[in-house]
């Protein structure tokens, strides 16, 4: 039996007959448990991805939990509410306010979305759900935004380039007080954050607060200031793709909720030239010399690795001399999505504005983990680690790494793109349904359909085994959980009785 699982088992079965029969040493070591969180700092896992927004959940007044946007280029909360209009019909859960409201409050953003409500105060809270509230869960009676209607803020998008209810009822702004909207104020300082990390990954990623779990970067942590308490405004001396140095000198605002990276004009025309005047791309994408001006997405023979290792690659200096390791064409410059479920097209990861600053999104952030270090007044970047590990599949399997897709049943198999978690085939194809290929040998068989290029995996008589056996433990472990329990509740009795 694989020792995971077993482990797996045991604890979930204790976890869960502990919610049910509260032994006196479940308690203990939940009360240990709750003292070693406030030492080290809470872990939320996020959702979403690079092509839309990555989002948090969060409680309002016990309310909840609402899927909120993670964003450090506003400072609001703002939620969906009760009394929304049809922009809102989608949605659900929606809040409720329970107090006055104190004034109206509007917000517009750079994508064009805006919302307008009324400001109430209520108690917020960051947590999973209304069980899951400690008092050491980063949480402060606040004032927050009741969205009564919006314009474009919660249209339907999703990570696959198709049309879908947006899953999300609002925002988690964690930019500074100067920014926030009309009478309402900053999580940052009312919950008293003095830091926080962000690990942004193609599906999914993590946020901590008050610490950071350092198995999750390849490389210390590199510090530049910020220089301005509004956003997060840092100061970068170069941006450079190949060896062409395309702006200097110039402010850079480090925005989890902008998904390009987002250039003046002027750098947009110099960085693109170098990407169109490289062999590669031309050839990848049959010479398209308006790809990013027109926004266009295509699909490309080319693998992910040859992209990468064939594409210039760019690098961010800081003006205090931090240079960042260079940053691969795909999930920056080249936005891969999975379309159909079958096809791999890229889209455009760069995109100009008409102001002079530098915006940098998630085609910059997806790179790095990245610390908001509040006490010292800066921000730091460490190459990323261990990303989608949080991501589910499968019950009871954590996605690690991907079949290789070869099978003696599958005519023309193709190989294993480790780097990217694809299963490539000679004509370029990449595999479809890759959620699945999940890399675990002792309980899966692989299969290869050639028709459609897919991977997937067969249930065998050791899954099956092994489910069983969690089965089993479950009801054994509920089973002595009650018997304690049922000797702890009459000692109990009979101690109250005797006072």
């Amino acid at each position: 039996m694989h020792p995971t699982l077993v482990l797996f088992s045991l604890l979930m079965g204790i976890h869960y007959c502990a919610a049910m029969y509260p032994m006196p040493v479940i308690w203990s070591l939940r009360a240990t448990q709750s003292a070693a969180k406030i030492a080290s700092g809470d872990t939320f896992t996020l959702a979403g991805c690079g092509a839309i927004t990555f989002s948090v959940p969060i409680m309002i007044g016990m309310q909840g939990p609402f899927e909120m946007i993670v964003d450090t280029g506003s400072t609001t909360i703002a939620v969906a509410s009760t009394q929304c209009d049809s922009s809102c019909s989608s949605l659900s859960p929606l809040y409720g306010p329970v107090s006055s409201a104190i004034a109206p409050t509007s917000a517009s953003y750079g994508d064009g979305s805006s919302w307008s409500g009324q400001a109430y105060s209520d108690a917020v809270f960051m947590a999973n759900s209304s069980a899951d509230v400690t008092s050491d869960s980063p949480q402060a009676s606040m004032r927050i935004a009741a969205i009564q209607t919006s314009n474009q803020f919660f249209s339907s998008a999703n990570c696959f380039l198709e049309s879908s209810p947006n899953q999300v009822q609002g925002i988690f702004g964690l930019a500074f007080a100067s920014i926030a909207t009309t009478s309402t104020d900053a999580a940052i300082d009312k919950m008293a954050i003095n830091e926080f990390t962000l690990q942004l990954c193609r599906s999914g990623g993590n946020l901590w607060v008050y610490h950071y779990d350092s198995t999750f970067i390849a490389a210390p942590f590199q510090y530049t200031p910020v220089i301005a308490e509004s956003w997060y405004v840092v100061s970068v001396s170069n941006l450079t793709i190949g060896t062409t140095v395309v702006a200097n000198n110039v402010q850079a605002i480090v925005d989890s909720g902008t998904t390009s990276l987002v250039v003046p004009q002027n750098v947009f025309d110099a960085f693109t030239a170098q990407v169109y005047a490289s062999a590669a791309f031309q050839s990848a994408f049959n010479s398209a010399g308006n790809f990013f001006s027109n926004g266009y997405c295509s699909s490309t023979t080319f693998t992910m690795q040859q992209l990468n290792d064939q594409l210039p690659k760019w690098t961010v200096g800081f003006s205090n001399g931090v240079e960042l390791p260079p940053i691969s064409a795909v999930d920056s410059y080249l936005s891969g999505y999975l379309f159909d479920d079958t096809q791999l097209v890229y889209c455009p990861g760069i995109s100009p504005q008409t102001t002079n600053a530098i915006i940098l999104g998630f085609s910059f952030m997806n790179q790095f983990t990245t610390r908001f270090d509040l006490i010292n007044a800066q921000i730091g970047f460490a190459p990323t680690a261990r990303c989608g590990e949080s991501s589910i599949a499968f019950p009871f399997f954590n996605v690690t790494a991907w079949s290789n897709c070869i099978s003696s049943s599958c005519s023309g198999a193709g190989t294993q793109d480790s780097l990217n978690s694809t299963c490539v085939y000679p004509n370029g194809t990449i595999a479809a349904e890759i959620s699945v290929c999940l890399n675990q040998p002792q309980s899966f068989t692989r299969y290869c359909n050639s028709g459609s290029n897919s991977c997937g995996a067969a249930l065998t008589s050791r899954t099956l085994a092994i489910i069983v056996f969690t089965v089993l433990s479950f009801v054994l472990l509920c089973f002595f959980s009650f018997m304690f329990y049922q000797i702890h509740v009459r000692r109990s009795r009979t101690r109250h009785l005797s006072v």
